[in-house]
């Protein structure tokens, strides 16, 4: 398993995977399949960008595949820059279990490290993805509240863990 930085040059197969989490999982994510199957993917490419502090980490097989990933961003409002957020963790069905959301997690928080203004660390996670939430807790984040039907599909309301760690 390799994990990296993934570059414009991962764009189709970033979307490719994310595409297929959206729809495995359409309760885990605020974008709907809908809503991304729209976006071009010039504009995928500019969110994979290397010149911000944004970053999305990749976990790669031995193949070249594709198979995990993690994004990490900043804020760049004066009074919001010392939090960074976690988006779009997902692991493909072949790699779960093997320990790659870890991997990509502890990536993405040693990069968050090397960011000086970064203090702080959030993320959302769906109240019943317990697998996701575990993982979360034993890296150092802790609950800080929970916002009452985050996501609302088809008449259904999914609450959300608002989670963060300290640096």
């Amino acid at each position: 398993m390799r994990i990296r930085r993934l570059t414009p040059d991962d764009a189709q197969a970033f979307w490719t995977l994310r595409m297929q989490g959206l729809m495995q999982y359409p309760e885990a994510f605020g974008s709907s399949y809908e809503e991304a199957a729209a976006t071009p993917l010039d504009k995928v490419r500019g969110r994979l960008s290397v010149s911000s502090e944004n970053a999305v980490f990749g976990a790669f097989t031995e193949h070249g595949e594709l198979i995990g990933v993690a994004g990490i961003y900043g804020d760049h409002a004066a009074k919001m820059r010392h939090k960074a957020g976690i988006w779009g963790v997902y692991v493909a069905p072949s790699g779960q279990g093997r320990g790659i959301g870890r991997q990509l997690m502890e990536t993405a928080l040693a990069y968050a490290r090397t960011i000086p203004h970064w203090e702080l660390v959030l993320l959302a996670v769906s109240s019943s993805n317990h697998s996701a939430k575990k993982l979360y807790e034993s890296l150092g984040f802790r609950t800080y509240g929970v916002e009452p039907c985050a996501l609302k599909m088809n008449g259904i309301c999914y609450d959300e863990d608002l989670m963060m760690m300290k640096l």
